[in-house]
């Protein structure tokens, strides 16, 4: 696994843990039943921004991860 794909790995674990967290029923694969209220909270492909400091998050946990 590269570098980069071992990034996404970590940034998708990521996004799953945030919307688990967030109460958002969000699985790998189809999403499309998701509604975009729900989807936009999350960002990333499904749609919707993340704010910055959670962007930031997500780089610092998958940098940690890779490092480790």
């Amino acid at each position: 696994m590269t570098s980069e794909a071992q990034f996404q790995s970590a940034v998708d674990r990521f996004k799953y843990e945030v919307a688990r967290e967030l109460g958002i029923p969000l699985s790998p694969g189809y999403n499309g039943d998701l509604p975009s209220r729900e989807a936009g909270r999350i960002g990333g492909k499904i749609g919707g921004k993340i704010g910055g400091h959670m962007v930031r998050d997500m780089i610092r946990l998958a940098e940690q991860q890779l490092r480790s």
